[in-house]
């Protein structure tokens, strides 16, 4: 085990200590400690993580016991700054806070950042000082405590992984998405434009007649000219990711596989090239608007993205003209609407 640790600088005891094992890579993040707070932040990064997981961040902490409410309210805002700092960079990382409690209020921790406390059995005596709160709870069993080690008189939390609730986890679903390339779209333009619409009904005055006749016309020409393609769709998936986008990924992947150094350069480059591109075209033209027309959206949004809220399962995206089109959005409205 790799042993850091936060040494108490006054008095006899105090302060944190952590063991990891040597077989997980890890940085001690010193820019988020405070020597007002008994604290340790390590950054831990294993080789293998949940998809959906970037790393992992995890505060060892002491609230000594006797302390004041209001240096407790202080504790509570530093680990939620803190958090707020972290997560700005690091999105999708695990959240791990864990140590002695003791009677420090942990309502604003849970609450800002959507994390949940997993300890419900006595770690000392017939009180629950020792905790852990994560917001990966839906990862792991339930924690199990074991007898004290050596002089200790708080007992041994145990919490392991729950890999068949992750392999449950990471099944992808196929969907069928139609395709837009740039012969079909001329084409479709070249058949609204020379088409002689209702030839199959009689004269009517009835406008549902008339909606119902155009709408069979034109779905019938979308399935006949435009492609459909299966593609996968994981829960994980960003909001920006868009087919073109998987396939590169893909591509750099086999690269690195395949040892061949210079050209998992180059699509490695590329892909980080497109992701910064989808994420700025998503912004511009799924987000930037709802600040000022839709102000509730905006703000479920910037929750999702803060990891205050879970987000929803996003549908596959396509592109076209520059704009990121949802698998959700109406394939004959945005045609309809483009030929105009």
């Amino acid at each position: 085990y790799n042993t850091f640790r936060n040494d108490r600088s006054y008095g006899r005891g105090g302060g944190v200590c952590a063991f990891v094992s040597t077989n997980i890579p890890v940085i001690r993040r010193t820019d988020l400690e405070n020597p007002a707070f008994e604290c340790l932040w390590l950054w831990l990064r294993p080789c293998r993580l949940p998809r959906h997981l970037t790393g992992l961040i995890c505060c060892v902490l002491y609230n000594p016991p006797g302390t004041q409410i209001q240096e407790q309210k202080e504790l509570s805002a530093y680990i939620v700054d803190q958090l707020d700092r972290i997560r700005s960079t690091h999105r999708d990382c695990g959240v791990v806070i864990l140590g002695d409690f003791n009677k420090l209020n942990i309502c604003d921790i849970l609450c800002h950042h959507n994390l949940k406390q997993i300890i419900d059995t006595p770690t000392r005596e017939r009180n629950i000082l020792d905790l852990i709160i994560t917001n990966l709870e839906d990862l792991y069993c339930n924690p199990v405590t074991m007898a004290p080690l050596g002089s200790s008189d708080h007992n041994i939390v145990k919490w392991t992984t729950n890999m068949s609730k992750e392999a449950i986890n990471n099944k992808s679903i196929k969907k069928n998405i139609c395709c837009f390339p740039l012969s079909a779209c001329q084409a479709f333009g070249r058949w609204c434009s020379s088409h002689e619409w209702f030839t199959d009904i009689a004269k009517t005055n009835s406008a549902s007649k008339l909606a119902s006749a155009f709408t069979k016309e034109l779905n019938s020409a979308i399935n006949r000219i435009f492609p459909t393609k299966v593609v996968k769709i994981h829960h994980s998936d960003k909001p920006w990711m868009t087919p073109a986008l998987k396939k590169l990924i893909d591509q750099r992947q086999k690269a690195f596989h395949s040892g061949n150094k210079e050209i998992w350069r180059h699509y490695k480059l590329k892909v980080r090239k497109d992701i910064l591109l989808k994420k700025r075209m998503h912004y511009e033209n799924k987000v930037k608007h709802l600040k000022s027309n839709y102000p509730r959206k905006w703000w479920d949004y910037v929750n999702q993205m803060t990891g205050k809220k879970k987000s929803t399962p996003s549908s596959i995206n396509f592109v076209k003209d520059g704009a990121i089109l949802s698998g959700k959005d109406p394939i004959t409205k945005y045609i309809f609407f483009k030929h105009q």
